[in-house]
């Protein structure tokens, strides 16, 4: 069961975000010093998100809503 799918991964700028969780929920993409870099709220399973403006490294998306949350990692390069 692949409740949150973060492709392409590692990317060079375009992210996009699928997930099982329905109804309202948060799109949450943070450093692995866990600073939020970025916090949407979507009604969408699916989102694309352009983060070419971030460095290079690895980062974490969180995505949830009031029952649960899911975590990713994705790397930037």
């Amino acid at each position: 069961e692949m409740a949150l799918k973060v492709f392409p991964n590692p990317t060079e700028g375009v992210l996009n975000i699928t997930t099982e969780l329905k109804g309202p929920k948060v799109i949450r993409i943070s450093t692995i010093e866990n600073k939020t870099l970025l916090e949407i709220q979507t009604d969408k399973d699916e989102q694309t998100l352009d983060l070419s403006y971030l460095p290079r490294k690895m980062y974490f998306v969180t995505v949830s809503n009031v029952e649960k949350s899911f975590h990713a990692r994705f790397i930037k390069y």
